[in-house]
């Protein structure tokens, strides 16, 4: 106690001490968080379980056997249980929102803490604004901090609309949601219900102006910003008075309650302006208001760095939940996956560094709230471990939120090992003895208790393994702010190493982990004579052999920390730097990649060196962009904001910390760079060349097998990418089941024998010889050719020639082909002398002539008439290139057997003004410009029947007991079409959906569906695509994703399914698991709204033999076998 008052003295004093000192000076890196919600943890005071109301849980909330319901955690309960917390080694408390909340919305009560209407004080359900200062003030005397979690992006479900509500506020007969409602078809029709006018406080959230009011998301579009999540109301946050409104709020709460920070939610669903502005905003008034290190992090639930990262550099919050740290800890600890994964992320984080953030700001997290704990993963992927192996990937979960660059967040209840039903509400358990029947009946790990237990247990493993690395993190500073390298990872479960250093006292902390079931080693270089082992246990040490390498074992599922006994010492220059990219004089756009490349590192084992980035727009002064201390060293900036023309200097400085600096630099426009070409030397038994591509910024990713290439020659083909794709992701292939691995391009390249070179000995085109017959020759004209190397020689009558017209012929010799010996004859017994020639001529009357203007071909039109018109059709036309016009009503044309006609221009007419007509009826004044076929009013490339578009298609929302569906319609628009009784089938798409798509041509129709057993819906008619749910249509709905099976190889042990560029698609490498459903059948159902995938099925999971498929499409059920292929049915189990 005495230790303590002191303490408290100095901290008042201002004395500057570690982290286990003054929170006032403690780094935010320095922190331990807690995650909780108050509703789950401990009820300290049971007056306030019904938050004030009267009546049934429908009315108050309360209901401690639902999970969906307030269980009486509040507070009072927080401030009972702070000891425990403070013991574990918690130095900060994230509570989930405590505004005050709707009590109750259809079948589940605001017990979380998400549905706000008052954001002046707090829920009564868990106390009162007192209680909550008593709650800041005790848990800042132990040090600790507390921060809120709040919402802006929207508040409570109270406005309702006209076409979606009836008065009381319900849904309407026969919806489930309110559709969304694109934008540039206005908003709904608002209202709110009787006696809610008023609820929502400050009093400018009552206005339903300042509301999107578009109806429910579909996550996707438009919607995802400007749709309402589940219901409750999307606030406009780019109305200035809500900017002003959520500053004014927020500030309000800094003032009064002193709190060090905020958790904001739903950040990805609010227009990026608005954090840009408000961010700043807020932690300029906690600075003002002397709260030291205030801190701002957003829930953007998204995977990769690259978007996760524009949140913290153009969205300006100083940080996010590190949602592809979690997928990666799921992927390795739980699901057995490739430490490569880690590798591949913590590889990514440059996107982070600008000048205020960095990776190292990131909160780590293995499991919360929304996707459920790690324990829930851990049992789910590996239903027959001990209990002393799911307690040990437990505790290495806990390992990578402590030792890795980040900041831990330890999810309430893990320290108990809680498991959890899943995500959302099954992850939500109670710490106090809960009444819950669906939680009670989970087990826990390392433990035989039970959530029907009280669960404060601070014998806990975990519980005491959190207390250790929190102790252990505190006395060594480099595990919670040193720089991260990433040392060795593997393509299978197993070993990830990575080092911690502080570059001011510049020694190493080596973490290497373990997450397969097997005792491994691995040889690293050493920074150091010896080591000595800080964790799990002090005092091992290993020693540097001779070749300077160190020889560390780690246990199954496990970690080991080295501490260095020596300094690394600082490099006595600094190394020539160089800018990779972007190139000087280059145009750039979008988000551009700057990169330093150091010459001479590579033999350093922990390179100690920072790269320091700067811009400097149009000649302006230089500006940070951010500094980088581990290879590779680069930096992200977005121009997308400037105007074309802008003019960026980027600038890298690299310090050796010792004193010696080298700096380059590198000029660039804001501009369209023209897109990079790719050659391809495709191998002989290729059929053709196609390229597919995907990750080309700003060129969408293309459906398999990708765009043809164009031919340029012997076996070259090239393909030119967009204007501004620079690199992209790539795969060349015949698109008959030949392609190569997939490979990266990051400029123009050729790509011969499965290697890239930045030139190519590309083919040049043949020599070209133009013809003109003597008018006694036949019309076969060929070019027979000897000594025209390379080709080989011609056989007799050598290759037949190109008609242009009017006796002009012309013919291309093989690429390369630069001279030769030639005949030119008709096949008929007439032919030229021997001749020789070197250039591109015309031959005209026994006589080269090396500077002829060769004759082209004129246009070649087709004209198919309307009914009614006569037999004797006409074209006339002017203004045609190289051919004088024609007097009305112009040339006869030539009737085809199709019932259209043909007509072909004089040589070099290329281009014209024309009206087909018959004498009488006419055409409209058209132009020409290349050869087609003028059908009812339009071009097309032939004649004959003009091509439809596609008939419209309907989805149809079955009851549950119908087993089959048919679609009954007659009197359809646009293309006449009807069904005799019952019509026809429908296709099932599973979940009650099935779909029919109407001939083409089909533009509506009426309609009705029936099972074939006497049960049919009305009559309806539907104009363009739609569903009809419940009784009605509706332009979208969100289908069953498709189902897909594999029949496996006899060999394959550990299947596994990865896609891409779909929602929910798996962040690494080899994807998912599928359901084994016996017999070599193997299943996997893909996430609503998912109707087509590029996907691969492979063995690459752990224990595989890494074989995989082709990238291969579907855009329906369907059933693959690796030797026939797919098909729409198959007899699986």
């Amino acid at each position: 106690m005495i230790f303590k008052k002191s303490l408290a003295a100095l901290c008042m004093a201002g004395a500057v001490m570690s982290m286990a000192g003054c929170k006032q000076d403690r780094q935010i890196e320095d922190e331990v968080f807690y995650f909780v919600l108050p509703d789950r943890f401990q009820n300290g005071d049971s007056n306030n379980d019904l938050g004030g109301l009267s009546g049934d849980r429908s009315q108050t909330g309360f209901d401690p056997s639902d999970i969906r319901y307030y269980h009486g955690g509040d507070i009072a309960g927080l401030i009972e249980k702070l000891s425990y917390l403070d013991n574990m080694g918690i130095t900060a408390l994230w509570l989930t929102p405590v505004f005050k909340n709707q009590a109750v919305q259809g079948e589940s009560a605001g017990y979380h803490g998400y549905w706000t209407t008052d954001y002046t004080q707090i829920d009564p359900h868990w106390g009162s604004n007192d209680e909550l200062k008593q709650l800041i003030r005790l848990a800042k005397k132990r040090d600790m901090k507390v921060f809120f979690d709040i919402v802006i992006n929207h508040t409570a479900d109270v406005i309702k609309y006209e076409e979606c509500h009836d008065a009381d506020g319900y849904l309407l007969e026969g919806l489930d949601t309110c559709p969304y409602k694109n934008r540039a078809d206005g908003q709904y029709t608002t209202f709110i219900p009787a006696g809610q006018e008023d609820v929502k406080v400050p009093a400018w959230l009552n206005n339903v102006e300042l509301y999107n009011n578009q109806g429910d998301s579909t996550w996707s579009g438009e919607s995802a910003i400007y749709g309402d999540f589940l219901g409750l109301d999307d606030i406009n946050t780019q109305h200035p008075d809500v900017l002003a409104g959520m500053k004014d709020i927020f500030k309000g709460w800094i003032s009064e309650f002193k709190i060090d920070g905020f958790r904001v939610d739903t950040v990805k669903h609010v227009d990026m302006p608005f954090w840009a502005d408000w961010t700043p905003e807020i932690m300029d008034h906690a600075d003002a208001e002397g709260i030291e290190n205030f801190f701002i992090f957003g829930e953007v639930f998204e995977g990769h760095p690259k978007v996760l990262s524009t949140f913290t550099t153009e969205g300006k919050l100083p940080s996010v939940l590190d949602f592809g740290l979690y997928f990666q800890i799921k992927d390795t600890v739980a699901s057995n996956k490739a430490t490569d994964g880690l590798a591949w992320l913590f590889s990514q984080d440059d996107y982070y560094t600008d000048a205020d953030s960095h990776a190292g700001l990131l909160m780590n997290f293995a499991g919360n709230h929304d996707v459920g704990r790690i324990g829930f993963h851990i049992d789910q992927e590996n239903p027959t471990a001990t209990e002393e192996e799911r307690l040990a990937r437990a505790k290495l979960a806990n390992e990578i939120l402590f030792f890795s660059r980040g900041i831990p967040v330890v999810y309430y209840g893990d320290e108990q090992g809680f498991t959890g039903l899943g995500g959302d509400t099954g992850a939500r358990e109670d710490m106090m003895p809960s009444q819950t029947p669906d939680y009670q009946a989970l087990t826990q790990i390392g433990t035989d208790a039970t959530p029907a237990d009280d669960n404060f247990d601070r014998r806990h493993p975990l519980y005491r393994q959190i207390k250790k690395l929190s102790k252990l993190s505190k006395k060594h500073s480099a595990l919670r702010r040193g720089k991260q390298f990433v040392r060795y990872s593997e393509g299978e479960a197993g070993l990830f190493a990575f080092s911690r250093v502080e570059t001011e006292t510049p020694r190493e902390y080596l973490v290497v982990l373990n997450t397969s079931a097997e005792e491994k080693s691995v040889s690293l270089a050493a920074t150091s004579a010896t080591y000595r082992q800080v964790w799990p246990q002090k005092g091992t040490e290993l020693a540097a052999n001779g070749e300077n390498l160190i020889d560390v074992t780690v246990e199954p599922f496990s970690t080991v920390v080295y501490r260095a006994d020596d300094l690394i010492e600082y490099a006595a220059e600094a190394p020539t730097l160089t800018i990779a990219a972007p190139a000087d004089g280059s145009k750039v756009s979008h988000r551009v990649n700057v990169n330093a490349m150091l010459e001479g590192i590579d033999a350093e084992a922990l390179p100690l060196y920072n790269v320091s980035f700067e811009v400097s727009v149009n000649e302006g002064d230089f500006e940070s962009l951010g500094v980088d201390y581990t290879p590779e060293y680069q930096v992200y900036y977005d121009v997308s904001s400037y105007e074309d023309g802008t003019q960026f200097t980027f600038r890298a400085t690299v310090d050796n910390f010792n004193g010696s600096q080298t700096s380059a630099e590198t000029t660039v426009e804001k501009g369209v760079q023209e897109g990079m070409t790719l050659w391809l030397k495709k191998p002989t038994d290729w059929v053709g060349a196609n390229v597919y591509w995907w990750s080309a910024d700003p060129q969408p990713a293309v459906d398999w097998p990708g765009a043809a290439m164009e031919h340029m020659g012997d076996d070259w083909y090239k393909f030119e990418f967009e204007n501004g794709v620079t690199a992209a992701n790539i795969i060349f292939n015949d698109g008959q089941g030949l392609q190569t691995q997939n490979l990266t391009a990051d400029g123009d390249a050729c790509f011969e024998n499965n290697n890239w070179s930045d030139s190519c000995a590309l083919p040049v085109p043949g020599m070209t010889v133009h013809f003109k017959k003597p008018a006694e020759w036949g019309d076969d004209i060929h070019v027979h050719y000897w000594n025209a190397a390379p080709a080989d020689n011609s056989a007799w009558p050598g290759v037949q020639a190109e008609l242009v017209g009017d006796g002009w012929y012309t013919f291309q010799f093989p690429v390369n082909v630069g001279a030769a010996d030639m005949i030119f004859n008709d096949n008929s017994g007439n032919q030229t002398a021997n001749l020789y020639h070197d250039t591109d001529a015309c031959y005209v009357a026994d006589v080269w002539d090396d500077n002829c203007v060769a004759p082209v071909k004129g246009l070649e039109l087709g004209f198919v008439p309307p009914a009614g018109w006569g037999s004797d059709v006409n074209i006339y036309y002017w203004d045609a290139a190289n051919a004088p016009a024609v007097d009305w009503p112009g040339v006869p044309m030539t009737a085809e057997a199709d019932g259209s006609y043909s007509f072909s221009f004089p040589l070099n007419a290329t281009s014209a003004n024309i009206i087909f007509n018959d004498g009488a009826s006419q055409t409209e004044n058209l132009f020409a410009e290349q050869d087609g076929c003028y059908v009812v009013n339009e071009w097309q490339d032939i004649c004959g029947e003009p091509a439809l578009e596609p008939g419209i298609t309907v989805y149809y929302k079955a009851p549950e007991t119908w087993t089959e569906a048919y679609v009954h319609y007659w009197a359809s628009a646009g293309v006449s079409s009807s069904t005799d009784w019952p019509g026809l089938l429908m296709t099932s798409l599973g979940g009650g959906f099935f779909s029919y798509q109407f001939e083409d041509g089909v533009t509506g129709s009426n309609m009705l569906f029936h099972n074939g057993a006497g049960e049919q819906t009305t009559d309806s008619f539907r104009e363009g695509d739609g569903c009809y749910i419940d009784g009605a249509w509706v332009d979208t709905c969100v289908l069953p994703g498709i189902e897909v099976w594999f029949k496996k190889p006899d060999a394959w042990t550990a299947v596994q399914v990865y896609y891409w560029g779909v929602e929910g698609a798996p962040a690494s490498w080899p994807g998912y698991t599928m359901e084994d459903a016996g017999d070599g059948w193997l299943r996997y159902q893909f996430a609503d709204g998912v109707r087509a995938v590029d996907l691969i099925f492979n063995d690459a999971a752990d224990g595989g033999s890494g074989a995989q498929t082709d990238n291969l499409y579907r855009d329906a059920n369907g059933c693959f076998d690796a030797v026939e292929g797919w098909a729409d049915t198959c007899a699986h189990p």
